[in-house]
């Protein structure tokens, strides 16, 4: 119980302190969703044998195609390509 109310407590506070909730689907991958986009826009990431993060193909990704080149393939840096979406989001872009 106590365990439970600990991971609900970092759940919010990577929320709010991130902008997004993280949700674990099935094992090695995640569905994440911005604070600021609508309910069925969710990007999905899988870890890889390498033990690094994919983005997953999904409606929204393909959206952002932008973020994904610069921040993804050219950058490799998630934290950056998640700022550009959430800037995104929150400008209404």
């Amino acid at each position: 119980q106590v365990f439970k109310g600990k991971v609900s407590e970092l759940r919010n506070a990577v929320t709010l302190l991130t902008g997004y909730r993280v949700d674990l689907i099935e094992d090695k991958q995640y569905r994440v969703y911005s604070t600021y986009a609508h309910r069925n826009n969710v990007l999905r990431f899988r870890t890889n044998d390498q033990g690094d993060m994919d983005l997953l193909e999904s409606d929204f990704a393909s959206q952002l195609t932008t973020q994904i080149d610069m921040y993804l393939r050219d950058r490799h840096s998630i934290p950056a390509f998640l700022s550009a979406v959430t800037l995104s989001l929150f400008d209404g872009s």
